[in-house]
């Protein structure tokens, strides 16, 4: 073999081991420079996968409508799509789009830019704009990554921040209201919103021991929505599934509906209790304004609209927000056996009104010394009568009619 002949071999020899070194030396630098890549490419093999959950909202008329939101999840290079039927989508739809898809991530540890997320949402709401469907966007996405199925009974409402934490929206009684109109079993809500809603009290009893528990419900009883407070997407994640639907559903079939027809009460003229001075009155709450009404004419005072608002609430039959100390202090009264009934309106000392608590029980009669906001307060939520002085209303009462 000739010399030449023999240079070109080693040099061909050295051209490809120099190539293979290249090649081996950018498998390693890659591989070492980017392990998240690497591991991304072997991770998001699988199939397209979608998810649908209900998520209220709210039209330009401020009425509550039904939105319909399904997520599809597909191996990808990081993007977010928002899709809507026939409304004008804001800007920001996009941006909380995104910034779900990442908190949807942080809370599952998982590395999102080796997928494509896409949302669909169907609603007849003229605009969608904000953050109010982005914790339900997340909690799809979760849903997804770890194979969980969200019950078609439940709807959400809640943003979400990069931690996972459920932030408050507004107008959750309207959109507490689409979803008793849309048949809907467990409304989910951001954690303290379900505040803003009605309360119903369940008692529960084991034995001599018993709980009395109060938990938020739209428009009363079980024939409402049940509400659901979360904190974190991993508690709403919990929350909308199957299994915790149906247990929610359950727990609120026992809860005691508030009575209809109104208390009957031993007359306090039959035990002993002198009245001829007295007049039956019917008590009318405007703002923070309390008027004692007998007839055409009224005492007016003023209270706190704390006071005022117990007061309605005890009229009304309603719990809003968490239980007061009138709510409790019925709640015990009643689990007890002792009825509260009447309270009486005496007089004016010092620049305060003065009144009476009558409360029965077997057969023993006591007139407790109480501030009468908190006396009616109480008495309102035993169907009380309330009686007022006659001098009283002479001397502090106006015209009525």
């Amino acid at each position: 073999m000739k010399k030449k002949d023999t240079a070109r071999i080693i040099a061909d020899v050295a051209f490809v081991v120099g190539i293979l070194i290249i090649f081996g030396m950018g498998i390693l630098i890659g591989t070492k420079a980017f392990p998240e890549k690497i591991k991304e490419i072997v991770y998001i093999r699988g199939e397209e996968k979608t998810a649908s959950i209900n998520v209220p909202g709210v039209n330009q008329q401020g009425e509550g409508v039904m939105t319909e939101l399904t997520a599809m999840l597909k191996p990808g290079n990081g993007q977010v799509l928002v899709n809507v039927n026939d409304v004008i989508a804001g800007y920001e739809l996009q941006v909380f789009a995104r910034n779900a898809v990442h908190a949807a991530g942080n809370a599952t540890g998982t590395v999102m830019q080796g997928y494509d997320v896409s949302f669909s949402m169907k609603t007849d709401a003229g605009v969608i704009d904000g953050g109010s469907a982005s914790a339900a966007m997340a909690v799809l996405v979760m849903a997804m990554l770890e194979n969980k199925e969200i019950s078609k009974e439940a709807a959400m409402t809640g943003a979400v921040d990069n931690d996972g934490k459920i932030m408050p929206v507004g107008l959750v009684d309207k959109k507490a209201e689409a979803a008793k109109q849309a048949n809907i079993s467990v409304l989910i809500v951001p954690a303290g919103q379900g505040g803003v809603l009605e309360q119903t009290r369940k008692e529960s009893c084991t034995g001599d021991y018993c709980e009395i528990t109060y938990m938020p419900l739209l428009e009363g009883s079980a024939m409402g929505v049940p509400i659901k407070e979360v904190a974190t997407l991993q508690e709403a994640l919990e929350a909308v599934s199957i299994e915790s639907v149906e247990s929610i559903k359950e727990e609120y079939n026992a809860l005691i509906p508030v009575e209809a027809t109104k208390k009957q009460h031993a007359l306090l003229s039959e035990l002993g209790v002198n009245l001829k001075e007295y007049s039956s009155a019917d008590v009318i709450v405007s703002g923070s304004n309390i008027f004692i009404k007998v007839n055409c004419t009224a005492i007016p005072a003023v209270t706190t609209f704390e006071q005022a608002n117990s007061i309605a609430g005890g009229i009304y039959k309603k719990v809003l927000g968490r239980p007061n100390a009138h709510d409790t202090a019925a709640a015990v009264f009643d689990s007890f056996g002792i009825d509260i009934i009447g309270v009486a309106i005496d007089g004016y000392e010092a620049g305060y009104f003065t009144g009476r608590l009558f409360a029965l029980k077997e057969g023993k009669l006591l007139s407790v010394d109480a501030k009468p906001s908190d006396a009616v307060a109480i008495g309102a939520r035993f169907d009380s009568p309330i009686y007022v002085n006659n001098k009283l209303l002479e001397e502090k009462g106006v015209n009525a009619c």
